[in-house]
Protein backbone atom coordinates (compact mmCIF):
# COMPACT_ATOMS: atom_id res chain seq x y z
CA UNK A 1 0.00 0.00 0.00
CA UNK A 2 2.77 2.66 1.06
CA UNK A 3 4.58 1.75 -2.64
CA UNK A 4 1.79 2.40 -4.06
CA UNK A 5 0.91 5.49 -2.82
CA UNK A 6 4.45 6.56 -3.25
CA UNK A 7 4.55 5.95 -6.81
CA UNK A 8 1.12 7.57 -7.56
CA UNK A 9 2.83 10.56 -5.62
CA UNK A 10 5.65 10.70 -8.22
CA UNK A 11 3.16 11.05 -10.84
CA UNK A 12 3.51 14.54 -12.32
CA UNK A 13 0.04 16.47 -14.22
CA UNK A 14 -0.09 14.79 -17.96
CA UNK A 15 0.21 17.07 -20.92
CA UNK A 16 -1.97 17.57 -24.17
CA UNK A 17 -2.95 19.92 -27.09
CA UNK A 18 -5.66 22.29 -27.12
CA UNK A 19 -8.73 22.62 -29.11
CA UNK A 20 -7.14 25.59 -30.75
CA UNK A 21 -4.23 23.78 -31.39
CA UNK A 22 -5.76 20.21 -32.79
CA UNK A 23 -7.78 22.58 -35.18
CA UNK A 24 -4.52 24.49 -36.41
CA UNK A 25 -2.90 21.15 -37.13
CA UNK A 26 -5.92 20.03 -39.27
CA UNK A 27 -6.10 23.06 -41.57
CA UNK A 28 -2.43 22.85 -41.60
CA UNK A 29 -2.69 19.31 -42.56
CA UNK A 30 -5.26 20.19 -44.95
CA UNK A 31 -3.62 22.37 -46.45
CA UNK A 32 -0.59 20.26 -47.38
CA UNK A 33 -2.77 17.31 -48.37
CA UNK A 34 -4.38 19.75 -50.90
CA UNK A 35 -0.92 20.77 -52.32
CA UNK A 36 -0.32 17.32 -52.68
CA UNK A 37 -3.52 16.38 -54.51
CA UNK A 38 -3.64 19.39 -56.84
CA UNK A 39 -0.05 18.70 -57.66
CA UNK A 40 -0.75 14.99 -58.58
CA UNK A 41 -3.76 15.55 -60.66
CA UNK A 42 -2.04 18.25 -62.65
CA UNK A 43 1.14 16.17 -63.20
CA UNK A 44 -1.66 13.14 -64.54
CA UNK A 45 -2.99 16.21 -66.91
CA UNK A 46 0.19 16.90 -68.22
CA UNK A 47 1.26 13.28 -69.03
CA UNK A 48 -2.06 12.49 -70.54
CA UNK A 49 -1.38 15.75 -73.19
CA UNK A 50 1.50 14.67 -73.52
CA UNK A 51 1.20 11.41 -74.36
CA UNK A 52 -1.94 12.56 -76.56
CA UNK A 53 0.52 14.71 -78.46
CA UNK A 54 2.98 12.14 -78.74
CA UNK A 55 0.59 9.80 -80.71
CA UNK A 56 -1.04 12.93 -82.85
CA UNK A 57 2.91 13.42 -83.62
CA UNK A 58 3.37 10.26 -84.75
CA UNK A 59 -0.08 9.56 -86.57
CA UNK A 60 0.67 12.86 -88.24
CA UNK A 61 4.20 11.67 -89.36
CA UNK A 62 3.00 8.41 -90.68
CA UNK A 63 0.04 9.98 -92.68
CA UNK A 64 2.02 12.56 -94.48
CA UNK A 65 5.24 9.80 -95.03
CA UNK A 66 2.89 7.58 -96.76
CA UNK A 67 1.35 10.51 -98.85
CA UNK A 68 4.29 11.66 -99.77
CA UNK A 69 6.18 8.64 -100.91
CA UNK A 70 2.76 7.75 -103.29
CA UNK A 71 2.46 11.15 -104.87
CA UNK A 72 5.97 11.92 -104.85
CA UNK A 73 5.89 9.35 -107.49
CA UNK A 74 3.12 10.32 -109.85
CA UNK A 75 3.67 10.04 -113.17
CA UNK A 76 6.92 8.34 -112.82
CA UNK A 77 7.69 4.91 -115.71
CA UNK A 78 10.89 4.16 -117.07
CA UNK A 79 12.39 5.49 -119.97
CA UNK A 80 12.31 3.55 -122.75
CA UNK A 81 13.55 5.77 -125.71
CA UNK A 82 13.78 9.78 -127.18
CA UNK A 83 11.83 11.22 -129.38
CA UNK A 84 12.85 14.85 -130.19
CA UNK A 85 13.56 16.36 -126.75
CA UNK A 86 11.79 14.18 -124.39
CA UNK A 87 11.86 10.97 -123.02
CA UNK A 88 9.37 7.95 -124.17
CA UNK A 89 7.87 5.91 -121.53
CA UNK A 90 6.11 2.43 -120.98
CA UNK A 91 3.22 3.82 -118.88
CA UNK A 92 1.87 7.28 -120.59
CA UNK A 93 -1.56 7.08 -119.00
CA UNK A 94 -2.92 9.64 -116.31
CA UNK A 95 -1.07 9.76 -112.79
CA UNK A 96 -3.09 12.11 -111.31
CA UNK A 97 -6.52 12.89 -109.99
CA UNK A 98 -7.89 14.66 -107.24
CA UNK A 99 -11.66 15.13 -105.32
CA UNK A 100 -12.70 17.95 -103.13
CA UNK A 101 -15.03 15.02 -101.77
CA UNK A 102 -14.08 11.54 -101.46
CA UNK A 103 -14.87 9.21 -104.70
CA UNK A 104 -17.99 8.32 -106.17
CA UNK A 105 -16.59 4.52 -106.27
CA UNK A 106 -13.35 3.84 -105.68
CA UNK A 107 -13.18 0.62 -107.35
CA UNK A 108 -13.08 2.33 -110.32
CA UNK A 109 -10.45 -0.33 -112.29
CA UNK A 110 -8.93 2.99 -114.53
CA UNK A 111 -7.78 6.55 -112.78
CA UNK A 112 -9.24 8.20 -116.14
CA UNK A 113 -12.71 6.83 -115.45
CA UNK A 114 -13.08 7.95 -111.14
CA UNK A 115 -15.41 10.35 -110.30
CA UNK A 116 -16.24 12.54 -107.53
CA UNK A 117 -18.93 12.43 -104.65
CA UNK A 118 -21.34 15.11 -104.32
CA UNK A 119 -20.90 17.48 -101.10
CA UNK A 120 -18.42 18.45 -99.07
CA UNK A 121 -15.94 16.61 -96.83
CA UNK A 122 -12.32 15.29 -96.14
CA UNK A 123 -10.41 15.28 -99.86
CA UNK A 124 -9.26 12.20 -101.87
CA UNK A 125 -6.63 11.79 -104.54
CA UNK A 126 -5.81 9.06 -106.73
CA UNK A 127 -2.25 8.36 -108.53
CA UNK A 128 -0.57 5.96 -110.77
CA UNK A 129 2.92 5.55 -111.94
CA UNK A 130 5.08 2.50 -113.22
CA UNK A 131 6.21 0.58 -109.78
CA UNK A 132 9.95 -1.35 -109.60
CA UNK A 133 12.57 -2.43 -107.06
CA UNK A 134 13.93 1.48 -107.00
CA UNK A 135 10.27 2.90 -105.70
CA UNK A 136 8.74 0.40 -104.12
CA UNK A 137 9.14 -2.18 -101.66
CA UNK A 138 9.12 -5.96 -103.14
CA UNK A 139 8.55 -9.51 -102.66
CA UNK A 140 10.65 -12.26 -102.22
CA UNK A 141 10.14 -12.17 -106.02
CA UNK A 142 11.45 -8.73 -106.69
CA UNK A 143 7.58 -7.84 -107.88
CA UNK A 144 6.50 -4.45 -106.17
CA UNK A 145 4.02 -4.06 -103.84
CA UNK A 146 1.13 -1.86 -103.76
CA UNK A 147 -0.29 0.72 -100.48
CA UNK A 148 -0.81 -2.44 -98.90
CA UNK A 149 1.41 -5.00 -99.44
CA UNK A 150 0.20 -6.89 -102.07
CA UNK A 151 2.56 -7.94 -105.05
CA UNK A 152 1.20 -5.84 -108.27
CA UNK A 153 0.12 -8.00 -110.88
CA UNK A 154 1.52 -6.94 -114.42
CA UNK A 155 -1.09 -7.52 -116.40
CA UNK A 156 -1.09 -7.69 -120.36
CA UNK A 157 2.19 -5.53 -120.11
CA UNK A 158 5.63 -5.87 -118.86
CA UNK A 159 5.28 -2.80 -116.62
CA UNK A 160 3.65 -3.00 -113.10
CA UNK A 161 1.21 -0.10 -112.66
CA UNK A 162 0.92 1.09 -109.07
CA UNK A 163 -2.61 2.51 -108.91
CA UNK A 164 -3.17 3.46 -105.28
CA UNK A 165 -6.39 5.85 -103.96
CA UNK A 166 -6.37 7.48 -100.83
CA UNK A 167 -9.35 8.60 -98.95
CA UNK A 168 -10.44 9.40 -95.42
CA UNK A 169 -13.52 6.42 -94.15
CA UNK A 170 -14.37 6.95 -90.58
CA UNK A 171 -11.64 9.14 -89.17
CA UNK A 172 -9.39 6.35 -90.87
CA UNK A 173 -6.73 7.11 -93.96
CA UNK A 174 -7.71 4.25 -96.39
CA UNK A 175 -5.79 3.40 -98.71
CA UNK A 176 -7.32 0.92 -102.30
CA UNK A 177 -4.26 -0.47 -104.64
CA UNK A 178 -4.49 -2.20 -107.91
CA UNK A 179 -4.72 -5.75 -106.83
CA UNK A 180 -8.00 -6.10 -105.54
CA UNK A 181 -11.30 -3.81 -104.59
CA UNK A 182 -10.53 -4.12 -100.78
CA UNK A 183 -9.37 -1.76 -99.30
CA UNK A 184 -7.80 -1.25 -95.53
CA UNK A 185 -6.85 1.44 -92.94
CA UNK A 186 -3.13 3.06 -92.96
CA UNK A 187 -3.64 5.45 -89.97
CA UNK A 188 -6.09 5.99 -87.02
CA UNK A 189 -7.64 9.65 -85.89
CA UNK A 190 -7.44 11.26 -89.18
CA UNK A 191 -10.02 13.71 -88.91
CA UNK A 192 -9.62 16.28 -92.16
CA UNK A 193 -7.36 15.53 -95.25
CA UNK A 194 -7.06 18.32 -98.14
CA UNK A 195 -4.64 18.60 -101.13
CA UNK A 196 -3.58 21.67 -103.11
CA UNK A 197 -2.62 21.49 -106.79
CA UNK A 198 0.26 23.95 -107.64
CA UNK A 199 -0.39 24.55 -111.15
CA UNK A 200 2.35 25.26 -113.69
CA UNK A 201 1.28 28.01 -116.32
CA UNK A 202 2.91 28.29 -120.16
CA UNK A 203 4.93 31.21 -118.97
CA UNK A 204 7.03 28.45 -117.06
CA UNK A 205 6.26 25.16 -117.55
CA UNK A 206 8.78 24.10 -114.19
CA UNK A 207 7.14 26.48 -111.63
CA UNK A 208 4.13 26.51 -109.78
CA UNK A 209 1.82 29.39 -111.08
CA UNK A 210 -1.08 29.15 -108.30
CA UNK A 211 -2.82 26.83 -106.22
CA UNK A 212 -6.05 25.55 -106.72
CA UNK A 213 -8.65 22.72 -105.52
CA UNK A 214 -9.13 20.01 -107.37
CA UNK A 215 -12.41 21.82 -108.39
CA UNK A 216 -10.60 24.28 -110.63
CA UNK A 217 -7.84 22.09 -111.49
CA UNK A 218 -8.23 22.13 -115.59
CA UNK A 219 -11.18 24.88 -115.27
CA UNK A 220 -9.65 27.95 -114.76
CA UNK A 221 -7.27 28.98 -116.96
CA UNK A 222 -8.11 27.17 -119.58
CA UNK A 223 -4.62 25.78 -119.97
CA UNK A 224 -4.42 24.31 -116.31
CA UNK A 225 -5.02 20.50 -116.05
CA UNK A 226 -3.80 17.21 -114.09
CA UNK A 227 -1.01 17.13 -116.78
CA UNK A 228 0.58 20.45 -115.79
CA UNK A 229 0.06 19.85 -111.88
CA UNK A 230 3.70 20.08 -110.60
CA UNK A 231 3.25 19.96 -107.19
CA UNK A 232 0.62 18.40 -104.34
CA UNK A 233 0.31 20.62 -101.11
CA UNK A 234 -1.10 18.14 -98.51
CA UNK A 235 -2.57 18.75 -95.42
CA UNK A 236 -4.03 16.19 -92.38
CA UNK A 237 -5.94 16.82 -89.51
CA UNK A 238 -5.06 14.53 -86.77
CA UNK A 239 -7.16 14.12 -83.77
CA UNK A 240 -5.97 12.49 -79.97
CA UNK A 241 -7.20 8.92 -79.39
CA UNK A 242 -8.91 9.81 -76.05
CA UNK A 243 -10.41 12.98 -74.69
CA UNK A 244 -7.63 14.49 -72.69
CA UNK A 245 -8.77 18.42 -72.32
CA UNK A 246 -9.92 20.14 -69.17
CA UNK A 247 -13.15 21.32 -70.84
CA UNK A 248 -15.37 21.63 -73.71
CA UNK A 249 -15.19 23.94 -76.42
CA UNK A 250 -11.18 24.17 -76.84
CA UNK A 251 -10.92 24.96 -80.86
CA UNK A 252 -7.85 24.35 -83.40
CA UNK A 253 -6.99 25.65 -86.67
CA UNK A 254 -7.93 23.57 -89.31
CA UNK A 255 -6.69 23.26 -93.08
CA UNK A 256 -7.26 26.56 -94.27
CA UNK A 257 -6.60 28.54 -90.72
CA UNK A 258 -10.06 28.74 -89.62
CA UNK A 259 -10.76 28.03 -85.96
CA UNK A 260 -13.10 25.39 -85.78
CA UNK A 261 -14.71 24.50 -81.93
CA UNK A 262 -15.43 20.50 -81.79
CA UNK A 263 -18.77 19.37 -80.42
CA UNK A 264 -20.18 19.45 -76.74
CA UNK A 265 -18.56 16.60 -74.74
CA UNK A 266 -15.47 16.00 -77.39
CA UNK A 267 -12.16 16.84 -75.70
CA UNK A 268 -9.93 15.62 -77.49
CA UNK A 269 -6.96 17.56 -79.05
CA UNK A 270 -6.63 17.96 -82.77
CA UNK A 271 -3.69 19.73 -84.82
CA UNK A 272 -3.68 20.26 -88.42
CA UNK A 273 -0.37 19.31 -90.50
CA UNK A 274 0.98 20.23 -93.55
CA UNK A 275 4.02 19.43 -96.47
CA UNK A 276 4.35 19.87 -99.99
CA UNK A 277 5.51 16.94 -102.30
CA UNK A 278 7.21 18.34 -105.55
CA UNK A 279 6.23 15.80 -108.47
CA UNK A 280 9.67 15.60 -110.07
CA UNK A 281 8.71 13.56 -113.01
CA UNK A 282 5.57 15.97 -114.42
CA UNK A 283 8.20 18.82 -114.66
CA UNK A 284 8.44 20.34 -118.19
CA UNK A 285 4.93 18.14 -119.43
CA UNK A 286 2.85 21.43 -120.11
CA UNK A 287 1.02 20.49 -123.29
Amino acid sequence: MAASIHGQGRRGPQAGFSLVELMISMVIGMVVVGAVLAAYLGAGATTRTSRAMSQITEDASVALSVLRSGIGMVGYSNPTGIVGNKFTKSYNGNGLFGCNTTFQDATIDLIDDLTCAEGAGPNAIAVAYEADSANSVVNVDNVPLDCLGNAIDPGAGPTYLAYNRYYLDDSKLMCMGPVNNTPDALVDNVVDLQFRYGVAIAADVNKVGYYADAGNVGVTPANANWDNTVSVRICVVIASAENVLEADGISYRDCDGVEITPADGDRRMFRAFTTTVVLQNRLGTMR
